[in-house]
């Protein structure tokens, strides 16, 4: 029986496309000083829990050389730091490189580089120093060419190469969908799932390993103005404009939690992971 061949690359490239389209951002744009520092804030809750639970799916070494791609404020790399031997982080936002480095003064990280780029634009052994014993992409796969940049991933890894990405769709894309749709007045379309990135690396001869979790988290607050400016500022959104809008569809999203209000989310995160090849 023949099968029809998918260019599952240019599959994730116009996905991605019309993602970023949706959104009206392209793939540095989006964060500007205000949402980087959001994320940071959102980064460092808890002693940085959502990183740790990243590094607890993946296998290091005190002696490992880590490559962190899309670094960000070092939501990955700051809790990783005091585990492995030296991290680069590669991070093109010059808000998140500002807070990047601000976290490294203020956790005292040692043994840390940074390489200001876009993880389309670094070319190993100019920008970077391969081979790099673990390779890491935590929610950082914005590029359009996604062939490419798990090539060069795979490239510069002597050991293990982690992907983390979405797998369905979750509250946020929700959220999101209401924002565009009901108070924007485009069309949203929720960026490219992990199976995607699975079948483009099978097209490389890569089969990797790949685990999912579903992942559940809410958010108190005391009233529901509170949970209108935490999801007006979220999005953007003008209280005088939109504030009337935020508060029907909030109606429909928040649960009371012992006198509280919640606003849950779930989804699933999907770890690729495989053998380097340098």
């Amino acid at each position: 029986m023949k099968y029809m061949h998918r260019d599952w690359n240019e599959v994730w490239k116009k996905a991605m496309e019309q993602y970023l389209m949706s959104l009206g951002r392209s793939q540095e744009g989006y964060w500007d000083a205000t949402r980087a520092e959001r994320f940071n804030r959102e980064s460092q809750h808890n002693d940085w829990a959502k990183g740790r639970t990243i590094i607890r799916e993946m296998s290091v070494l005190p002696t490992d050389n880590v490559l962190d791609i899309g670094a960000g404020p070092g939501s990955v790399a700051i809790p990783l730091a005091p585990y492995v031997a030296h991290i680069t982080a590669v991070e093109p936002n010059i808000h998140m490189c500002a807070l990047l480095e601000q976290n490294i003064r203020a956790y005292n990280v040692q043994s840390f580089s940074i390489v200001r780029k876009l993880w389309d634009d670094v070319v190993p052994g100019v920008d970077l120093s391969p081979p790099y014993d673990v390779v890491l992409a935590s929610f950082s796969l914005g590029m359009l060419d996604l062939r490419a940049a798990l090539r060069k991933m795979t490239d510069v890894s002597s050991r293990e190469v982690y992907v983390f990405w979405f797998s369905g769709t979750g509250g946020s894309d929700r959220d999101r969908q209401f924002v565009q749709e009901q108070i924007l007045g485009r069309p949203y379309h929720p960026a490219p799932t992990a199976d995607i990135v699975y079948n483009v690396l099978c097209d490389m001869e890569i089969f990797p390993d790949v685990v999912s979790r579903r992942l559940s988290k809410e958010r108190i607050f005391p009233s529901m103005r509170e949970a209108e400016d935490y999801f007006l500022d979220r999005y953007g959104l003008d209280r005088g404009s939109h504030g009337d809008a935020v508060r029907r569809y909030l109606d429909t999203r928040l649960v009371s939690h012992e006198g509280l209000l919640a606003l849950r989310e779930s989804h699933v995160r999907t770890m690729l992971t495989w053998k380097g090849g340098a």
